[in-house]
This record gives C-alpha cells, sequence and structure tokens, in this order.
C-alpha cells in the first residue's frame, strides 16, 4: 500500500467519525429542542388517561408506572359571596396529575419557547392526591359484628356554629350486601352556643348511600344535591364533612349526656391537592380556557420535560380531551 492510499483510507474514516459524530449529537440536541404535541382520548369516556413523556404515549393501564395522569375529579367551590358557605361540586373538574415518584413545578410562562431552564428543585412538588375521611367508617366497629359505636361527634359548621351527632342504627340491604339507611341523632345550636342542655334533639335517616351520594345540612335537612350549605356528605357507608366542616370525637357518652362543648381540637377532612389546581379559566359558557401556565416534569426517569395544555376540547367540540404541546429540557 503506497503512501497516496494510505493516506486516502486514513482521512475516509476518519469523515466518516466526524459524521458519525455529527449525528449522535444532533440526535440529542433535538431530543431536547423538539416540541411534541399530543392529544388524549377523551378522559369523560374513557377513563383516566396516563402518560410518558418517554414514549409520548398514554392508554387507560397505568401498571408499570407513568409521568401524568389526565382526568376528571369531583371539586367543590364557594360559589356565593366569600364567606357565604354556599358550596357546589362540581363532578367534571378537568386535572392533571403527576405519577409515583414525579413532581412537577409552574412557570408562569406564555409557551414552551419561554422556559430553557429547569427551575430550581425546591419549586418541585408532588401531589398530595391521599383522600381520607375524619368520620369515614369510623361510625361503627367492622371488627365486631358492625355493631355501631357509642361515639358523639361534635361538628363545626363553615359558619361557626356547632352541632351533635351520634350514629344509632342502619339498614342492611341483603341483595346488595351494603349498609344503607343509616340513621342518627343530633342537636344543633344556630347561634354559635357551646351550650347543648336545652337544645332539642332530632334524628336523620340517609337512604341509600350507594345509589345516591347524600347531604345532610343542620339547618336544612335533607339536601337533593351538592349545592348550598351542608354539613355531612354519605357516599355508600363512608361519612364525610362538607367544605370547611371539622369535627372531633366524645368516645363511649350520649347525646344527651354532652351539654356543653369545648372550642378546639377540631380536624377536617383530608382531601387531594394538586400542582395543576388552577391551570384553566372558565368564561360566562363555562369553556375551558387554558392559563398561560407552562408546568415543567421531572419523569420517571429522571429526565425534565415542559408541558403547555393548549386546549380541553377534540375536533367534534366535546370536553375532555387533553391537547398538550411538550419538550425536554437539558
Amino acid at each position: 500500500m503506497n503512501r497516496f492510499t494510505y493516506l486516502v483510507i486514513l482521512l475516509a474514516a476518519f469523515g466518516l467519525a466526524l459524521v458519525s459524530c455529527s449525528k449522535d449529537s444532533t440526535g440529542n440536541d433535538s431530543e431536547e429542542s423538539k416540541t411534541y404535541s399530543f392529544t388524549t382520548a377523551n378522559v369523560k369516556t374513557a377513563g383516566t388517561q396516563y402518560f410518558r413523556f418517554s414514549s409520548n404515549t398514554a392508554n387507560s393501564n397505568k401498571s408499570g408506572g407513568y409521568d401524568l395522569a389526565f382526568g376528571v375529579k369531583a371539586i367543590t367551590e364557594e360559589v356565593g359571596a366569600p364567606g357565604s358557605c354556599v358550596y357546589f361540586t362540581v363532578n367534571t373538574y378537568p386535572v392533571f396529575s403527576t405519577g409515583p415518584g414525579v413532581t412537577m413545578a409552574r412557570v408562569d410562562a406564555a409557551s414552551l419557547n419561554d422556559v430553557t431552564d429547569v427551575p430550581a428543585d425546591n419549586a418541585f412538588k408532588a401531589d398530595d392526591t391521599l383522600r381520607q375521611a375524619l368520620i369515614g367508617k369510623d361510625w361503627f366497629d367492622a371488627q365486631n359484628g358492625y355493631k355501631v359505636r357509642p361515639d358523639v361527634w361534635v361538628i363545626k359548621t363553615c359558619a361557626g356554629n356547632y352541632g351533635l351527632v351520634q350514629f344509632r342504627r342502619y339498614d342492611f340491604d341483603f341483595t346488595t350486601m351494603h349498609i344503607v339507611n343509616i340513621v342518627f341523632d343530633y342537636k344543633y345550636n344556630p347561634d354559635g352556643s357551646t351550650d347543648f342542655s336545652a337544645a332539642e334533639l332530632d334524628s336523620f335517616q340517609t337512604g341509600n348511600g350507594y345509589e345516591t351520594t347524600r347531604y345532610f345540612s343542620f339547618a336544612d335537612g335533607s339536601l337533593q344535591m351538592a349545592y348550598g350549605t351542608w354539613e355531612l356528605q354519605v357516599e355508600g357507608s363512608a361519612v364525610w364533612l362538607g367544605p370547611n366542616v371539622t369535627a372531633y370525637k366524645i368516645e363511649n357518652t350520649n347525646i344527651n349526656d354532652v351539654t356543653t362543648i369545648q372550642t378546639t381540637g377540631f380536624s377536617g377532612d383530608q382531601v387531594p391537592s394538586y400542582v395543576s389546581a388552577g391551570w384553566y379559566d372558565t368564561d360566562e359558557n363555562h369553556t375551558v380556557i387554558p392559563k398561560d401556565y407552562v408546568y415543567v416534569v421531572k419523569t420517571t426517569e429522571g429526565k425534565y420535560a415542559a408541558l403547555k395544555v393548549t386546549n380541553y376540547y377534540d375536533e367534534q367540540g366535546n370536553s375532555g380531551a387533553f391537547t398538550f404541546e411538550w419538550k425536554f429540557l437539558k
């Protein structure tokens, strides 16, 4: 092999190496700068959609891990003047939440192009999706023949008044094997008094909380829907507190023996808290309009992806389909 031939081969090999390095470099830069678009299935009809950035796919199966879940949740909003304690529960509140081990930060930016850097570590938070009822099923003893516990629950209403509740009995539907028609006694002081020595005793029956969620108001009795002011909400055999309602338990006592109560020690239900809360506005027609927010997600693989929701409607104008743009950040 002469020197000229050797030089040609060497230069060709060197050129091939440069091309290879250039392709690899371009590939990484493309991944970090390319903007993707994705539209979920309609979460109202297909159910919650679980999305992964690494594959740019979503489906209704969350096994194997996921970065974000897109769906609808029930949320209660105050519809009267602030402090009016008049609430309305919407069962189709659109929300996207983080997956296990995934955190997210909100950036006040109008577009993805405005976000080039990863926010500080302390800006990333995980969703608190724990939902626990303070009373829940603690009103009966599942380990002792499902007997009703002899406890009195002291309830503090949203308006700051006090009531007493003691569960007495329930019916059992053997066709569905469910506890139904929970019966409880109650007393109520509408003037904020803590003295129950002269308060009248009344009773209430919830009916079948498995067929329809039941709402109870000390002032109005039964509510047909989640609109107005309510202190207790019965879902199946579980009892939840109304919005901004708190309570504590006096164990092993009788409601007629409680003449005065303390005004401390009240606790409320634990409800989910989402980092994405407030991601949209609505107009006079209740149309969902995404706000100019960009969210940066630390994914299950430890990468950072920025996304912006651009639409909540499919091509036919039906609500429930999330469309968002996203890109990886360096």
